[in-house]
């Protein structure tokens, strides 16, 4: 296929995904109106701050990436405010935009390669993470909370050692030895920067913690339902979210609603109620986005303020 076919088909799911949201909300429209009158909007600004937090753990992430991919230790803050700035840019089709946006605001010829390794690197991280978030939250409602704190305490360590594994050279090692120009393109430099073990586990911890607490708070406060359950759609939100980045769709808007909504069976909803809890998290991830933005020009700023005073 294509480039220009690609981009066409794309398109035109994006509007037919845009246009079926638009028919459930309207098919919906009593089960999201009951909803809105019954939100606890308190717990639901809780859970976009908290959400926010995860966001920033997984931007310290990000930052230590790039430091390691492309050589070049760029100062902290002026990688993660990029980084969250960037994420208003999924939304545009393509599913490139948010890495060239990175790239472009970072100006530099040595941190674009960086910035492109350092993506591929953190969604590996971050599908790890979010299963075993889902997975922790599924344990609790079948074997209990001591069985979930085992398999959150599990995820951490894992993710961190896939980030001390440096996936990205592994890849390179392997794909060379069968296409050596691609193996190189996958090879970070020599002499890299080696971030903070114990600054990437704390990132990866407030992330991880922040995820949990943020989306469970987030259910908590847009239904009626009681704690188990709302443990239950959580696991179920953070299947849909892995569905979500492995679509075409960009920012997986369709596909991950489409799968919240036939996993109804799977946690004992109505079909009718969780394309309300689908709306709403849509919606919560467009005021999280906006918002984590809102913190990465702030960043920015503050890195711009301090290179002006030197």
């Amino acid at each position: 296929m294509s480039s220009s076919l690609r981009h066409v088909v794309v398109r035109v799911l994006m509007l037919l995904a845009l246009a079926w949201m638009g028919w459930l909300i309207w098919r919906n429209w009593p089960a999201l109106a009951g909803m809105a009158s019954t939100a606890q909007w308190g717990l639901l600004a809780l859970a976009l701050v908290a959400l926010a937090l995860a966001n920033v753990g997984m931007a310290l992430v990000f930052a230590g990436f790039v430091a390691r991919a492309s050589g070049d230790p760029m100062p902290t803050v002026r990688v993660a405010g990029t980084f969250l700035l960037s994420q208003i840019a999924k939304y545009v089709p393509g599913k490139i935009w948010s890495v060239a946006m990175q790239a472009a605001m970072l100006q530099s010829p040595k941190v674009t390669k960086g910035v492109l390794l350092a993506n591929i690197e953190l969604t590996i991280v971050n599908l790890l993470l979010v299963s075993g978030a889902g997975v922790a939250f599924w344990a609790w409602t079948r074997l209990g909370a001591t069985v979930a704190l085992v398999v959150f305490v599990a995820t951490w360590f894992i993710a961190g050692w896939a980030c001390r594994l440096n996936s990205i050279r592994l890849m390179g090692a392997v794909v060379g030895r069968f296409a050596p120009r691609f193996g190189h393109m996958l090879s970070p430099p020599s002499g890299e920067h080696e971030e903070s073990g114990v600054g990437r586990h704390a990132a990866l911890l407030l992330f991880l913690s922040m995820y949990c607490v943020g989306w469970w708070l987030l259910v908590m406060g847009a239904t009626t339902l009681d704690a188990r359950a709302c443990m239950e759609v959580v696991a179920a939100l953070s299947l849909s979210y892995i569905i979500g980045v492995v679509s075409p769709m960009p920012a997986g808007v369709g596909a991950r609603e489409g799968a919240i909504v036939l996993l109804a069976p799977a946690v004992g909803l109505s079909h009718a109620s969780m394309v309300a809890i689908a709306v709403a998290s849509r919606a919560a991830m467009l005021a999280l986005d906006a918002l984590v933005a809102v913190v990465g020009a702030i960043l920015l700023m503050l890195d711009r303020c301090k290179r002006g005073y030197r």
